[in-house]
């Protein structure tokens, strides 16, 4: 009503600047207003807004919120202490946080979407053998660099042995002084230069689990999105679409105005502004483990024990039929046990005294337990993976890329760099889009608390008091938007060449 009412008595249009999943929301209410089992009003969103500002949006999703509903832990936890974890587990428990955590619908809205498009597909990868580490273990030094996603790592990981200490677009050379100012002074670990080719199957990371092989953001969505024993689960994951093909009009539903990948902009004069920044250690993805006993809550452990207790009443049951074998089942683990009489009289009866020995089989190949365990969350971010490979670095069983420290830099540039190249078939009526980053740039005052990182901070909260972006943001909403010129400095034109949408 507000938008309607400025746009009917002054007769101007509105600017509307929306801050990281308020992104995400304004694109829903973007499909929302025009279709016909929406607000029906086709034409609304070029008759009453004249610039849309996204800040910072996960337009993608982030990993990070899936491991959450997988484990209910967050980054921060991995880097605490042996005591302070524990004591945080006497407040809550990770089963508690787990649950917790499943019941707030925005992490669902914010889980990857694209699938391996956008995020890769293979990803299995183990810590290197060769890792140098005092224990001798899988754990390596945590000196090294970070780089950027998976489908160009090779190109950033090359540029930082050239110039370890800039940060530039070879597409963006013609830029001027000022972007070589800014390339000069960017956050180590995110250069660019010549690299040998790196493998795929080390390139996109995604999850990697102790006892098993690694998982793709396929599988591994399916898996989690399957648990609809999970009311949660169940409800939010019925309400959000995922995938990465453009839905035909016919059948598109209102699940499907949360991807940006799905449904297209409808308009052809708005403007839109991508502003956000980068050059931060951001996660992208994790190794997990299996939570010990002493991490596993009260309840859960005697939840398994009265499951163990069953399949074993079971075995019981069927060894007093005189069955000479049978499953014992709890959680998502099964073994075979071998009968055995309630007597040495009954055994020398049943089975012959000179059986033959059975022939050794062969070990199987660990395959991932997810299922009823995924459900539990009987698995956790395991931090004592911490290593590096000449492409990237793993602390803590977190990988980092680029991004402003929260989102990765291909969730927040993929739609506006490539998805809605105007004229494209997810920006078909032409909107003009332009993109402009911002260099992490922090500086610590002591004098003024509330600055927080500084002025020049793009870090996904701390950019909204960043100077250079607030007067950017004055000169959109006072109608000059086009004296804030388009500027690339990361590798978002890299990244997103390598990824078909």
């Amino acid at each position: 009503a507000m938008v309607e009412t400025k746009e009917n008595v002054n007769g101007e249009k509105a600017v509307i600047a929306a801050h990281s999943m308020g992104g995400n929301v304004f694109f829903y209410f973007m499909q929302w207003v025009e279709h016909p089992s929406g607000g029906n009003d086709p034409g609304w969103l070029d008759r009453n807004i004249q610039a849309f500002v996204p800040l910072a949006v996960p337009f993608l999703g982030m990993p990070s919120a899936l491991t959450r509903l997988l484990t209910g832990v967050i980054r921060e936890f991995t880097e605490l202490g042996t005591v302070i974890s524990g004591l945080l587990d006497m407040h809550m428990s990770a089963e508690d946080r787990l649950q917790l955590m499943r019941s707030w619908g925005s992490i669902f809205s914010l889980l990857p979407r694209g699938g391996e498009v956008v995020w890769g597909k293979y990803d299995h990868v183990r810590p290197p053998e060769t890792t140098s580490s005092s224990s001798g273990s899988s754990s390596a030094t945590n000196s090294g660099e970070f780089t950027e996603n998976s489908e160009t790592e090779t190109q950033e990981q090359q540029q930082q042995q050239q110039q370890p200490q800039h940060h530039q677009d070879s597409d963006d050379d013609a830029q001027g002084d000022e972007n070589k100012k800014e390339q000069a002074s960017s956050f180590r670990g995110f250069g660019t230069g010549t690299f040998p080719d790196l493998d795929e199957k080390e390139a996109n990371l995604l999850a990697q689990f102790s006892d098993g092989e690694g998982i793709n953001v396929n599988r591994l969505m399916e898996e989690f999105l399957g648990l609809t024993s999970d009311p949660y689960v169940k409800m939010y994951s019925s309400q959000q679409s995922f995938g990465a093909d453009l839905i035909p009009e016919a059948n598109r539903t209102e699940a499907h105005w949360t991807n940006t990948l799905q449904v297209p902009l409808t308009t052809k004069s708005m403007q839109i502004y991508c502003l956000y920044g980068y050059g931060q250690h951001t996660e992208r993805a994790y190794h997990y483990t299996r939570r010990t006993t002493a991490e596993k809550s009260d309840n859960s452990a005697g939840k398994q024990q009265e499951e163990e207790e069953e399949g074993r009443k079971k075995c019981t049951d069927t060894e007093a039929e005189g069955s000479g074998s049978c499953e014992m089942s709890y959680g998502s683990k099964t073994s075979s046990n071998t009968a055995k009489s309630t007597s040495s009289a009954e055994a020398a009866d049943e089975k012959p005294k000179s059986a033959p020995t059975p022939e050794p089989k062969p070990t199987p190949k660990p395959q991932t337990t997810l299922g009823s365990e995924m459900e539990d969350g009987v698995y956790t971010i395991n931090k004592k993976i911490s290593f590096e490979t000449p492409h990237y670095r793993v602390k803590n069983g977190v990988r980092f890329v680029d991004g402003d420290g929260t989102v990765p830099l291909i969730s927040m540039g993929l739609m506006c760099r490539k998805g809605w190249k105007p004229g494209g078939r997810l920006n078909p009526r032409g909107s003009p889009v332009t993109t402009k980053e911002y260099l992490h740039n922090p500086s610590l005052t002591f004098s003024d608390p509330l600055a927080r990182s500084g002025p020049g901070s793009a870090d996904h909260v701390d950019i909204m008091g960043n100077h250079e972006m607030l007067r950017d943001i004055l000169l959109i909403a006072a109608g000059r938007g086009g004296d804030v010129k388009e500027r690339i400095s990361s590798k978002i034109n890299q990244i997103v060449a390598s990824i078909d949408i």
